[in-house]
């Protein structure tokens, strides 16, 4: 295999990888708003009366908030990776992240960023909002 062979394989498996982690963000939104129509319907329906049935339903979007970032997190360092790997003119596969983390270069690539980046504070905010809203209204009406 010569030279531009190997870089462009390694190129796909380093994009396989980011796809990967891309399609995982996606499924974790999506049991994510699972979980936001299963608590709103719950909350709304009354059935259970508890101050702290809303922290049942509001602590699990925050660990699919931290799992979502920490996917968009490394789905970055891998688009590091490929970028350099693009640049060079041989490579070793190498798949290593460690010398991308924390460097000061490019402010994104850190999880802080990841995790207040816009996107997921506006998703998983609203999933906070209607939570709590349809709390609110269920509490107020005494349903």
């Amino acid at each position: 295999m010569d030279n531009k062979a190997r870089m462009v394989r390694h190129m796909e498996m380093i994009q396989g990888v980011i796809d990967r982690m891309a399609h995982d963000s996606f499924l974790v939104k999506g049991w994510s708003m699972t979980l936001l129509v299963a608590g709103v319907i719950f909350i709304t329906r009354g059935e259970v009366r508890s101050d702290f049935i809303v922290l049942a339903f509001i602590v699990p979007v925050f660990g699919f908030w931290f799992l979502d970032a920490y996917f968009l997190w490394h789905e970055r360092l891998f688009r590091r990776l490929y970028n350099e790997v693009r640049q060079r003119e041989a490579t070793d596969f190498s798949m290593d992240l460690t010398k991308y983390k924390g460097e000061p270069k490019d402010q994104r690539a850190d999880f802080a960023r990841s995790f207040c980046s816009c996107t997921l504070n506006l998703f998983y905010g609203m999933e906070i909002f209607f939570i709590g809203t349809a709390f609110s209204i269920s509490f107020l009406t005494g349903d």
